[in-house]
């Protein structure tokens, strides 16, 4: 083998990795954005979704004081709303928000969510389901 052989095919070898690594990083970054993008439109079904099922509930969702909204939202994430079947009935919808509020009042900063969102439910000057008292998860209503 000549000198130049030999030059070529080292360079030849340190280019060829060079090349996989550059197609790898390629495909891997298109990966993560096909993956990004998916995501992110799952997840704004899924919270189209959540507000659906929320103003199924509060027809007057988006008019509630932001506080209000925002323990909706919470208690929401927490119960994972977004996984009740699209025929879930509101009784569903409140006992899954009712269980969320209870995970969310184990931890120090959100202990007072299920009084928070009992207010919403059943206190005095709120904005009830649907204007009747719910349903409670055990099929009472108070």
């Amino acid at each position: 083998m000549t000198k130049m052989d030999a030059t070529a095919q080292k360079t030849h070898g340190r280019n060829a990795p060079v090349l996989v690594r550059v197609l790898w990083g390629v495909g891997l970054v298109g990966t993560l954005l096909a993956a990004f993008i998916t995501g992110a439109s799952f997840g704004e079904s899924s919270a189209h979704s959540d507000i659906r099922r929320l103003q199924s509930l509060w027809p007057e969702l988006f008019a509630l004081p932001v506080e209000e909204q925002r323990v909706l939202a919470e208690t929401a994430f927490q119960c994972k709303l977004q996984s009740l079947p699209a025929s879930a009935s509101p009784s569903e919808v409140l006992a899954c928000l009712i269980r969320g509020a209870e995970e969310l009042g184990r931890h120090p900063a959100t202990a007072d969510m299920p009084r928070q969102l009992d207010s919403l439910i059943h206190g005095p000057g709120a904005s009830s389901p649907s204007g009747n008292p719910p349903s409670a998860p055990g099929g009472t209503t108070s």
